[in-house]
């Protein structure tokens, strides 16, 4: 599947922490001197229907995270992201967490979250990324989200 969620198109969750984060060649990373986490809500623009057939019935069994920890298992810097699904009456859902520290490479990279879900007719779907560092010395860097294929099953 092509479907694909670029790091500019997600959203920061409030305005102090745009003043922590920039854009750089389409990437979110900290501006200097910044420290703390920032929240990034990523629009996932599917649902149940189909298009491939009428069975109105999208499965999503994983999601990538493309990113870099320079402190690969450390607690200085890390990335966390989370499927969520908005439902009609406002609730949310939660997916597993998939967090940077549990992968040991300190470069950057893109690692698969399976996230088995049947994704409903009326929910509106998000992945939620949380960045962070606790110094200047680490330069996380959150990249964006794609479904590589086998992904969605309809």
């Amino acid at each position: 599947m092509a479907t694909t969620i670029p790091a500019s198109a997600c959203e920061l969750s409030n305005s102090v922490q745009a003043d922590k984060v920039y854009l750089s060649n389409g990437s979110w990373m900290f501006r200097s001197g910044a420290t703390g986490g920032v929240i990034f809500n990523c629009p996932m623009p599917l649902n149940a229907f189909t298009v491939s057939d009428n069975s109105n019935d999208n499965d999503l069994t994983h999601f990538r995270v493309w990113y870099r920890d320079t402190d690969a298992t450390g607690n200085q810097s890390a990335l966390t992201a989370c499927l969520k699904r908005r439902s009609t009456n406002g609730g949310l859902f939660f997916g597993p967490l998939w967090n940077s520290n549990n992968v040991n490479i300190a470069v950057h990279t893109a690692q698969i979250q399976p996230t088995l879900h049947d994704l409903a007719f009326s929910g509106q779907y998000m992945i939620q990324v949380v960045m962070s560092r606790s110094n200047t010395s680490q330069s996380p860097m959150f990249s964006g989200i794609d479904f590589p294929n086998g992904s969605f099953i309809p």
